[in-house]
């Protein structure tokens, strides 16, 4: 076993993941037999380590760098401080940390890796054959990309390491250009000329190195790149240098094989080059070819297979970008193909942390961009079309897995059956979250490392069914992204408002009815500092605000300006810039029994209560519940393909918690109990919470699938994806541990997933935050009310952020006393409440508020989402 520091593989490419499966068992084999902590044991866990590192570059399960970074550190305990290989396990442990960074954007990662590399470092003698490297992964851990911008400080050491390095290596070409670009960017920050002029002279000298050199692509990229830099880091542009860098990277190219896994970085490198090229001087001529190369690498097969779609996707996004802002014809395929990567690289084949990951820092804002392109060529039924697809991918993913398959039973019964068995599967495996908060043993691991490999083997089992399903005559569009002819069907029972906004441009696509067009309405007086001014509003109502129901008093930690005077002007401003044009572009008036809306939101517009939008100066103000009824959707699906609620055997489900550990009191859920139950029959009620049956998990869950109507009168939690901080460590959070909180514990949002619910009615979240989205995720309705809608309910009653605990009981009363009175007999003398009228009853129960306590915090929270 070598103690080689720099253990980056260049063949990794080449390897099958079956391949790093069977060098990972063999390691763990190997340290069964040595069970107690020694030097051996120590080596051993040091191959393991390395062996799971290596894996994660085609598997991309977190799972595999949480296990190496914990095997990194076992095993320098075992050590002594002053044996050979502790230099190499050092740079090991930092280089794992390094890539986690990379995937968790957890500072905490790369601060640590930079600790083990200058560890490594202080080991090795001067003139040690690895000093050089580990110098270089110092550098390289400084300058890493997504860590916060570099101090002058320590891009002063950047610096001064990479001259080191190049004065103990001159013949080193990469050494030559890892000192030019960091040269450059400093001359970038401190405008110092002899920065500049000491870049030219190192990009000179490696120009003079690369001559005649056999190495091919490595060195012609090398040196083109260096000649890019310079370009663009220089007032005067001088064009000479660029195109010297794209005859470089063409003979790069030239010196590809077709099937060469570097070919795809090189046609990327010369893509970027000859946009920059065509921006200084507006030659449709490198334009087009640009294009032509981003096209090339989209239909090469790509390497390595364990990130071709990611690969994939950057390419598409970064054709569709450069085309778009140029106004190449080819911005809506472009876009088209990126969006179509999308439940790829998010697959249900990685682990909920991973595919977290992957919402958030890979694909948030992809759809909306390809909306408003779009909406600039005015083709509005595909703008409508990529909104639908490129959102909501997580819920999109989930129902598939509950897609209905009876229609196929005939064509294909045992393909049916292969595919039930497999979705549920997937669907149970995919709920699970693997990746280690915390070191954990190596059987327990291996588990894991089983059930995440075994996830991956479901996906593409999965995704096999499908493509044998679309062979069938008659289903050749199965599980497919639906197309704007059956989308416009949402607009059945009134229009549809779709909201969407980019750093260029704010919109509006209503679908009014399903025979009209698609109606734009541009919102261009919602301008940058306007939507700021809704961002503030939306900070406050959020952030300074008590996020638990028994909060007394409306409490403001800033208290300089009046709250209410805030709120105002922001609904003011939502109303004018927003709400407005779209009634006006639907001719509705002020009317005392209002028409439906539903509107369906995206991006920024996710944190703005449009419901509420409107002018509150005056008696004679106007504001939305003026003209409309307004419900919230995820998704236009969330309207399409529903079944009447089975009402046969109806039963209301009613589920409070008064008394919570570690969370305040709200002594008016028994008030808010105790008024239902004057309004619904005792025989239909079921209670929990109570003295008899107090609100257990197990107990509530298994009550649900019983009940047509749930009501829940208790403390909400929301979870954001933002790392959480627990003393100097940073925790990764998960959106889906947010939770309704019960007697003996919280029940998560994962738990109400699992449940397969068909055709039930309605739910009321009458607690803290169930239907506030996570700000990192603005796109994917990761909240409670969300996951009713589909876990199978039709309509859910949610609150944006915590309500006044007296509250609940007086628009729960005015609810339920609306739902019931327009009831009608089922079988027998039961009568059922005809919950198609929860929107209204909800508009009627808050106006009802409103009068009573006019301050907006008290009445702007409540919300209805679905049908």
């Amino acid at each position: 076993m070598a103690s080689t520091i720099d253990d980056h593989s260049a063949d990794d490419h080449t390897c099958s993941l079956a391949c790093f499966d069977a060098a990972v068992s063999e390691c763990r084999s190997d340290l069964s037999e040595h069970p107690d902590a020694s030097p051996e044991r120590a080596l051993l866990l040091k191959a393991l380590a390395f062996s799971l590192r290596r894996r994660f570059g085609q598997s991309q399960q977190l799972v595999d760098l949480d296990e190496a970074a914990d095997l990194c550190r076992q095993s320098l305990t075992m050590l002594p401080s002053d044996h050979p290989f502790c230099p190499s396990l050092l740079s090991q442990w930092g280089f794992t940390l390094h890539a986690r960074f990379h995937h968790s954007r957890n500072g905490i990662d790369i601060n640590e890796a930079l600790v083990h590399h200058r560890e490594a470092l202080e080991l090795l003698p001067d003139g040690h054959p690895q000093q050089l490297v580990v110098l270089q992964n110092i550098v390289d851990t400084l300058v890493c990309e997504h860590r916060p911008p570099l101090e002058a400080f320590e891009l002063d050491e950047a610096v001064a390491l990479s001259r080191t390095i190049v004065e103990l290596s001159p013949s080193n070409k990469d050494s030559h250009h890892h000192l030019g670009q960091l040269l450059l960017r400093r001359f970038q920050d401190s405008r110092q000329q002899k920065d500049f002029d000491e870049a030219v002279g190192v990009h000179r000298t490696l120009e003079i190195l690369c001559l005649d050199d056999s190495e091919g692509f490595d060195i012609l990229n090398t040196v083109a790149a260096t000649l890019s830099d310079i370009f663009d880091n220089t007032g005067e542009h001088d064009t000479r240098d660029l195109d010297n860098a794209i005859i470089l990277l063409q003979e790069a190219m030239e010196s590809l094989l077709p099937t060469d896994p570097d070919r795809d970085d090189a046609a990327h490198e010369l893509a970027t080059a000859l946009s920059s090229r065509f921006h200084y001087s507006g030659n449709d001529s490198f334009l087009d070819e640009a294009i032509q190369l981003q096209e090339g690498i989209l239909s090469a097969t790509p390497h390595p297979p364990g990130l071709r779609s990611k690969f994939r996707f950057f390419a598409a996004q970064e054709w569709a970008e450069f085309a778009d802002a140029n106004g190449h014809e080819s911005a809506l395929e472009a876009y088209g193909i990126a969006i179509g990567f999308l439940p790829r690289i998010a697959m249900l084949g990685l682990d909920l942390s991973s595919r977290q990951h992957v919402l958030t820092a890979v694909v948030d804002g992809v759809a909306r961009d390809a909306t408003a392109c779009a909406i600039r060529e005015g083709n509005f039924e595909r703008a409508v079309e990529f909104i639908e697809e490129g959102r909501a991918i997580f819920w999109s993913q989930a129902l598939q897995l509950r897609a209905p398959l009876d229609h196929l039973r005939s064509e294909a019964p045992e393909l049916v059956e292969q595919l039930q068995v497999i979705s549920n599967r997937l669907e149970q495996e995919s709920l699970r979250g693997v990746s280690k908060a915390a070191p954990m043993p190596h059987d327990a691991a291996r588990a894991v490392e089983e059930q995440s490999r075994e996830l991956l083997r479901l996906n593409d089992q999965w995704l096999a069914c499908l493509e044998k399903v679309r062979t069938i005559k008659g289903c050749e569009s199965f599980l497919l992204p639906k197309k704007y002819s059956d989308l416009r069907l949402a607009a059945v029972h009134g229009p549809v408002v779709i909201l969407n906004a980019t750093k260029s441009r704010r919109d509006a696509l209503i679908l009014r009815t399903p025979e009209t067009d698609v109606l734009h309405v541009p919102l261009v007086l919602l301008t940058r500092d306007a939507e700021q001014q809704l961002v503030k509003m939306r900070s406050l109502l959020s952030g300074a605000y008590p996020r638990s129901r028994g909060d007394r008093g409306m409490r403001f930690k800033v208290p300089a300006v009046d709250p209410e005077t805030i709120i105002k002007r922001g609904l003011a401003i939502l109303w004018t810039t927003v709400v407005e044009p779209i009634i006006q572009a639907l001719d509705l008036k002020k009317s005392a029994s209002p028409p439906r809306i539903w509107w369906c939101p995206s991006g920024s517009f996710n944190s703005f209560p449009i419901h509420a939008a409107g002018i509150y100066d005056h008696c004679e103000g106007q504001c939305v519940s003026d003209y409309v009824i307004s419900s919230y959707i995820p998704t236009l699906t969330t309207l399409l393909g529903r079944s009447p609620p089975n009402v046969d055997s109806f039963k209301m489900l009613i589920v409070i918690q008064p008394h919570s550990k570690n969370h305040e009191p709200i002594p008016y859920a028994t008030e808010e109990l105790r008024r239902i139950e004057k309004i619904v029959d005792n025989d239909v009620l079921v209670r929990y919470g109570i003295q008899d049956a107090p609100a257990l998990v197990s107990d509530v869950l298994s009550a649900i699938p019983t009940a047509t109507i749930l009501h829940f009168a208790c403390h909400g939690v929301q979870v954001s994806a933002e790392p959480a901080r627990q003393g100097y460590q940073a925790v990764k959070s998960n959106p889906l541990n947010s939770a309704l909180v019960l007697e003996d514990g919280p029940l998560k949002l994962t738990e109400i997933m699992e449940l397969s619910l068909k055709n039930k009615s309605l739910v009321f979240l009458s607690a803290c935050q169930t239907a506030a989205g996570d700000e990192t995720l603005p796109d994917e309705s990761m909240h409670l009310s969300a996951t009713m809608l589909f876990a199978g309910f039709q309509g859910v009653v949610g609150t944006l952020w915590s309500i006044d605990d007296r509250d609940g009981p007086e628009v729960a009363e005015a609810f339920y006393r609306h739902l019931f009175s327009s009831s009608q007999p089922s079988q027998g003398s039961q009568v059922v409440p005809n919950t198609a009228e929860a929107a209204r009853a909800l508009h009627l129960a808050v106006r009802k508020l409103r009068e009573k306590e006019p301050s907006f915090m008290r009445w702007v929270p409540f919300i209805h989402l679905g049908f």
